[in-house]
């Protein structure tokens, strides 16, 4: 079922929305219902406090208690709460002059303004609830006011109160359906991201690997889906890496297994004699195999992240001498000058022969390129915090929209060279990852010499350079 998080998240906040309106309602009807009855009982005390002043006085004239309802005949709505004063005269009349009782410590009844009791009602009564008529220090009688003698609130005071609480009712149920349709609308907006994810997910996992989402949020769903979608990127770039890398290194077998399959039928034909020179030939094209699967299997380790780097603290200078030497020799039938650091320059923090192997791939594309009397110029120098290696050659460069190609794999500049002198354009892919490896750079430009001059930068170990 679609949505089934949006509709959980709704459920679940519409629940505890309508409990929580509920529960207020509740809480207001008890504390609203609680305070007017104890607003009702404190006016009718008050009235009682001041009925009994007025019995005393009375009392003290007469000395007796006999016609005091006389004096008791109060006004409409005097003493009265204010909720009972506000009401209609006309409906309320009855109740708008609360009952008084005036007792005798008997139990004698001396007012009854409301004729709520005889003589024969008296004798359940509790007489000492009522406010004391003192004379002196001893009590003539008690006076009873309003809640003191009947139910403190009457139907009209209970219909105010379930007018009060059908007001609160009307409200907390509006409040809580504007919160649920925000509510609402702010779950959908959590729940798109979240359904976009799995339904890329499950995509994804089907096999395709061009599914992104396209919904842009700056919090933290954002950078969820900004990192699903770099995810995704890198699951189709290592696909497409992995179906280029088994295409080009078909491609590039498919030449030396059909030169080796074409020779070992004529040899088997008998067109050709298995002569060392026919061993030699077929013996040169495995050479070639054995090359380019071994350089395949290192470019994949690079690009793979698998390559382990031993480092220490070196001397570029020192490694470049290293990896140049070997190609000294190779350069003197062809007068190819080869001009090297002598000195102990800048070190950098780096593994040895894989700097090594950078550098000789380097010094081996410029031998290749150089005519007869040509020279190369290895040299170094200090830019900012990093030490630069420079091959300068003067072969034919590199045209400038070549210089970035150069160092994808399986690309070569001349593609009219043979294999066995141009190699499988693998050596300067791998030299890049090996350098990004060590958090440093290559690349190409134009030489001093007028041909090509291809760079690699390290960081320093140490800012100051060694003498």
């Amino acid at each position: 079922m679609k949505h089934r998080l949006f509709y959980t998240f709704l459920a679940f906040f519409a629940l505890i929305i309508f409990l929580g309106a509920a529960v207020n309602i509740a809480i207001v009807a008890f504390s609203t219902h609680k305070a007017y009855t104890r607003m009702v009982r404190q006016e009718d005390k008050l009235l009682a406090d001041q009925m009994a002043l007025l019995a005393e006085d009375y009392y003290r004239q007469n000395g007796t208690l006999i016609g005091i309802s006389e004096i008791l005949r109060l006004p409409s709505g005097y003493g009265m709460p204010p909720s009972r004063r506000m009401m209609d005269h006309s409906r309320m009349m009855p109740r708008m002059v609360p009952p008084v009782l005036v007792l005798g410590e008997d139990g004698q009844v001396y007012a009854d303004t409301h004729g709520f009791f005889t003589t024969r009602d008296i004798q359940d009564f509790e007489i000492q609830h009522g406010t004391p008529v003192m004379i002196g220090s001893r009590t003539v009688g008690r006076v009873f006011v309003g809640s003191m003698i009947v139910p403190a609130l009457d139907d009209r005071d209970n219909e105010f109160l379930g007018l009060v609480v059908r007001s609160v009712l009307v409200s907390s149920l509006s409040v809580a359906i504007v919160a649920v349709f925000l509510g609402a609308v702010l779950f959908r907006r959590i729940a798109s991201p979240v359904e976009a994810l799995a339904a890329a997910s499950r995509s994804i996992a089907q096999g395709n690997l061009h599914a992104r989402i396209n919904i842009h949020r700056s919090d933290e769903l954002g950078e969820l889906i900004d990192q699903f979608n770099t995810m995704a990127s890198s699951l189709e770039s290592s696909e497409e890496w992995k179906r280029r890398i088994i295409s080009d290194s078909a491609h590039e077998l498919r030449t030396p297994v059909a030169v080796l399959q074409g020779e070992l039928e004529m040899i088997l034909e008998g067109v050709y004699t298995p002569d060392r020179k026919r061993i030699e030939s077929l013996y040169r094209e495995t050479e070639l195999m054995s090359r380019l699967i071994s350089e395949l299997g290192e470019l994949a380790a690079a690009e793979g992240g698998q390559i382990r780097l031993i480092r220490q603290n070196c001397s570029l200078e020192e490694l470049a001498r290293e990896a140049a030497e070997p190609f000294l020799v190779q350069a003197l039938p062809r007068k190819v000058s080869i001009q090297i650091p002598d000195t102990e320059g800048m070190e950098v923090f780096g593994d040895p022969q894989k700097i090594i192997q950078v550098i000789r791939n380097l010094v081996a594309n410029a031998l290749k390129v150089v005519p007869d009397g040509g020279r190369i110029d290895i040299y170094s120098e200090k830019v900012g915090n990093e030490a630069v290696l420079r091959v300068d050659d003067s072969g034919a460069g590199i045209p400038e929209e070549y210089r970035e190609q150069i160092f994808q794999r399986f690309f070569r500049l001349d593609s009219s060279r043979n294999r066995e002198a141009g190699g499988a354009g693998l050596g300067l892919a791998i030299a890049r990852r090996i350098m990004q490896l060590h958090g440093g750079r290559i690349w190409a430009d134009e030489g001093k010499n007028g041909g090509a001059r291809i760079s690699i930068a390290l960081p320093l170990s140490d800012t100051r350079v060694f003498s």
